[in-house]
């Protein structure tokens, strides 16, 4: 073979190997072309916690495995009074609360969850759960990464897991606008007097004193879905005549609504607005929430796009091993009120949603945004009139697992800037004020968080043969296990082992307890473990039949030297449920009851003393059926009990 055969075979090889190297490369390092919407959104109908599984109200576009995300959207109780206080949040209940969990099976439109649930819920609290796509490499192409609107009961959220990378390619994730609605600006009545209306509050059916509140984590109140004072972190809406919206709040409170001037001592006015409430401690909960809706203006002539509120921005939650940022940005920003209001009171802006990102590295710039949105501005014509501009929305939050900031990752939560008067012909009227209306609070990130996840894993497990009624876990005089289980039925039930944990994972046997063979009544089981580990003990049934088939139950725990439910009588209760618990600590106390459904029907918070303690609980107002108790304490103690309620 001459020279030149043998460059050019040297030459072919070379192309081939280079070839070769690059396609095992693009194998390695395959991307996921992503874009639009990539989440499904389910409503949770009903929650049961015995079984651990949840209802929807369909299943279709779930499969076993999957990521889901479990989040309660509303359930916020406010202040109701006739004052500045209205929208003051009295108690969040479980508003905000969320877990990551997996699905474990499917039957019908019940879905079993493989971790035991972390918090409690309220199904009537727009309670959704949210698949979430896992991909091994992804990028963002051929448009943006969103998620579906808010709807009063859906959407509002955009969750990924990436194993690998997400490329951020040349395109932006956007859920600006998609969080809680601004209030729609409603025709109303002019009557007025040179006597303001102050209402905090008002019905949508009155004549003259309608402007929609913008949403928040607290439901519309009947009959006071109107007026000045804030829907909680919703803004509150203008006030006659022509007063201007709040702005929503999350982080950040958003500014209250702006006031029409009066031209003379005869001529219509209205007050400034409330500011709209804050949510900033909640994060400290490990709670997530979508931005509020700014407030509608009053109107009483037509209405223009300057009226209405401005929506909230929506949530993101990524969890990824790495971002490549290519200085893209990630947008939850409130919507701002960019056409002027005219003749009436401007709408308020939207609040800046929420971003939790738990990356492990950022490559190149990556920038996040969650501001608030401007307040509607104000376009006024004849000689008497100065109304009321919008409130900005406050600024949102970024929430993040590292430390601190990372180099490559910016974050802008700035709130919204109130509008202004932008033309007027009353000679006390100045082009430029705000007329009392105000900016939006700035929102902030948060360091060293991560997204709370199920993490005790009860595994995909067979049915047991049995029909359990419970299966309970309490410590006994703070140095004793005592594990207590009811049967409804058994087939071909040898006996049942007793399985401890340290981890939810390694298990040793500690007893065993003779089953009941085949069995269509009641039988009731006890064990006592002596020797419990220090700290947090795991215990799972084993259940054997007489053939050596295994099945397993759910798990329960118990931390040693913490908080012990002694008693929970009568069983079944009618006018008075009694607790007796023991603590080693002071600690406080939520004790819910739930009906069938899942519903949160009564709470109690207590603060417990050290030792025992007895909490009452009257339950006369409870119909007759069968409930569970839920208690939980400050130190991570939880108890479910069942109850039930005889009259």
């Amino acid at each position: 073979m001459n020279l030149a055969v043998m460059r050019s075979y040297q030459i072919t090889f070379k192309t081939f190997l280079l070839a070769v190297f690059a396609l095992l490369n693009t194998l390695a390092y395959s991307q996921t072309p992503i874009s639009g919407i990539v989440n499904s959104y389910h409503e949770i109908t009903s929650i049961d916690y015995i079984n651990n599984l949840v209802t929807i109200g369909s299943s279709s576009g779930l499969t076993i495995g999957d990521k889901i995300l479990i989040i309660q959207m509303q359930g916020a109780q406010i202040d109701e009074s006739q004052s500045s206080s209205f929208g003051t949040i009295t108690n969040l209940n479980n508003a905000g609360r969320y877990e990551i969990q997996t699905v474990c099976n499917i039957q019908g439109n019940d879905i079993l969850l493989k971790y035991d649930l972390v918090n409690s819920y309220d199904v009537s609290g727009s309670l959704q759960l949210v698949r979430i796509p896992v991909y091994s490499n992804a990028i963002i192409s051929g448009g943006d990464l969103t998620a579906q609107a808010w709807d009063g009961t859906l959407g509002g959220i955009l969750a990924i897991e990436v194993t690998g990378t997400l490329d951020m390619g040349s395109q932006n994730i956007n859920v600006s606008g998609l969080g809680f609605r601004g209030g729609s600006a409603i025709s109303s009545g002019q009557n007025c007097s040179w006597l303001l209306d102050g209402s905090y509050y008002s019905n949508v059916t009155s004549t003259d004193q309608k402007a929609m509140k913008g949403e928040g984590v607290a439901k519309y109140i009947t009959t006071k879905e109107c007026g000045r004072g804030p829907q909680g972190n919703g803004g509150g809406g203008g006030n006659n005549h022509n007063g201007g919206g709040g702005g929503g709040g999350n982080f950040g409170f958003g500014g209250g609504g702006g006031e029409r001037k009066k031209s003379s001592s005869f001529t219509c006015g209205a007050y400034t607005g409330v500011n709209s409430r804050n949510l900033s401690a909640a994060y400290l909960a490990d709670k997530v929430f979508m931005g509020g809706g700014g407030g509608a203006g009053h109107v009483n002539n037509a209405i223009h796009t300057g009226e209405h509120g401005a929506n909230g921005g929506g949530i993101v939650m990524i969890i990824a091993n790495a971002i490549v940022g290519n200085g893209k940005y990630i947008y939850a920003n409130g919507n701002s009120n960019t056409i002027d209001a005219s003749n009436d009171g401007g709408g308020g802006g939207g609040a800046g949603g929420s971003i939790l990102l738990e990356v492990n590295s950022f490559t190149s710039q990556l920038n996040t945004e969650v501001k608030g949105g401007r307040g509607a501005s104000v376009i006024n014509t004849g000689t008497s009139n100065c109304n009321g501009p919008g409130g900005g929305g406050g600024g949102g939050v970024l929430l993040f697992n590292a430390a601190s900031l990372p180099g490559n990752l910016s974050v802008n939560h700035s709130g919204g800037a109130a509008g202004t008067i932008s033309s007027t012909d009353q000679s006390n009227c100045s082009v430029g004020s705000t007329n009392g209306a105000g900016a939006g609070q700035n929102g902030s990130y948060l360091s060293s968080n991560t997204l709370t996840k199920g993490v005790v894993d009860i595994g995909c497990l067979t049915i047991l043969p049995v029909e359990i009624g419970y299966f309970n876990v309490a410590v006994e005089n703070n140095k004793h296990a005592r594990l207590d289980w009811m049967t409804y039925s058994e087939i071909n039930n040898h006996l049942f082992e007793i399985e401890r944990s340290a981890d939810a994972k390694s298990w040793e046997t500690i007893g065993k307890i003779m089953g009941s063979g085949n069995s269509s009544s009641q039988k009731y089981y006890q064990f006592f473990d002596r020797a419990p580990l220090n700290g947090i003990n795991y215990y799972r049934l084993k259940q054997i039949d007489f053939d050596g088939r295994q099945s397993y139950s759910l798990i329960r725990f118990i931390k040693l030297l913490g908080v012990d439910v002694a008693n929970i009588y009568p069983n079944p209760a009618t006018d008075i449920l009694n607790i007796d618990i023991n603590t080693s600590e002071m600690t406080d106390l939520v004790i819910d009851i739930i009906d069938i459904s899942g519903k949160l029907v009564k709470r109690s918070d207590d603060i417990l003393a050290k030792g025992f303690n007895t909490i009452r609980i009257t339950t006369s107002g409870l119909d007759k059926g069968v409930y569970f108790v839920n208690i939980s304490a400050s130190n991570s103690f939880r108890h479910r009990s069942r109850l039930i309620i005889t009259h």
